[in-house]
């Protein structure tokens, strides 16, 4: 059977509150004065977004052989700064004992249910906690998506 992405959740080098802060200080600290300072802003953008500049990994979870399954894909880049823009190469972290059988009994709901069980322990457990998974509206997402019709096509 082939394999079926259900959904790939980012992993951020840092929350978008602390990279704003560190950009702000960037800003006010070398331009502060100057009045152009919205032009020079500009000239960095899009470099100070956060939601595509920060993000160092993702979660990936998936469906084959009747279990879903939950891979780690992240840098190994030791230091990331918050202005940058060296690009971050991602492996597959190889994570071991990650996944859980989905039985022909269980309801989409309980399907749901344990993938976010699954999230929340990953992110407790496995993941580097200097980094940040965005998970708050990819669990929604998953919230209104019938995983049991996705896992049987």
């Amino acid at each position: 059977m082939n394999e079926i992405k259900i959904i790939e959740i980012p992993i951020y080098s840092m929350k978008e509150k602390t990279f704003c802060k560190k950009w702000k200080e960037f800003f006010d600290n070398n331009f502060g004065e100057n009045e152009n300072y919205n032009v020079i802003k500009q000239c960095y953008f899009p470099q100070y977004v956060w939601k595509y500049n920060q993000i160092i990994g993702y979660l990936e979870i998936t469906y084959a052989n009747r279990t879903i399954w939950f891979k780690e894909y992240c840098t190994m880049d030791e230091k990331i700064y918050a202005k940058s823009k060296t690009k971050h190469y991602i492996i597959n972290m190889q994570l071991n004992g990650h996944h859980f059988f989905v039985k022909d009994s269980m309801k989409n709901s309980e399907i749901i249910e344990e993938i976010v069980f699954w999230i929340n322990s990953f992110e407790k457990e496995v993941m580097n906690k200097k980094y940040y998974l965005n998970k708050e509206e990819y669990i929604n997402i998953l919230k209104c998506m019938n995983i049991r019709q996705l896992i049987e096509i």
